[in-house]
């Protein structure tokens, strides 16, 4: 968690680190369960995004409007070995999303089982 300098908003920098080339996501979620949650996916040549999690099933993972994607310093790479890394700054409270707070919060994940964005392990 990030200290607000001024008026600035809490920020948190997450990181996932998983062995292989693959696609990952870090979800957000109030319950634990992946249908109503919402996730950062990063996916191999693309910029990481914040996405609603409607459903357990591919038509389910919708990207979040453009004026609500408003990661930081948001980057997916793999290094050798391999590994990919996943990594964003993220405000904690913004309008109709999911609030992260200091101290318990549910979080989930995936890696992917390929670089395409797709079903998950």
């Amino acid at each position: 968690v990030n200290a607000p300098q001024g008026n600035e908003p809490s920020t948190i920098t997450m990181e996932l680190i998983c062995e292989g080339v693959t696609w990952l996501g870090i979800g957000f979620s109030q319950d634990g369960l992946m249908a109503g949650s919402e996730a950062v996916i990063g996916v191999l040549g693309q910029e990481p995004r914040k996405y609603n999690l409607d459903g357990r099933y591919m038509g389910g993972v919708n990207p979040m409007d453009d004026s609500q994607q408003t990661l930081m310093d948001a980057s997916i790479n793999v290094y050798r070995g391999p590994i990919t890394v996943l990594k964003f700054t993220k405000i904690m409270r913004e309008q109709g999303e999911i609030e992260l707070r200091p101290g318990d919060n549910t979080f989930l994940y995936a890696q992917g089982q390929s670089y395409f964005l797709g079903q998950h392990a």
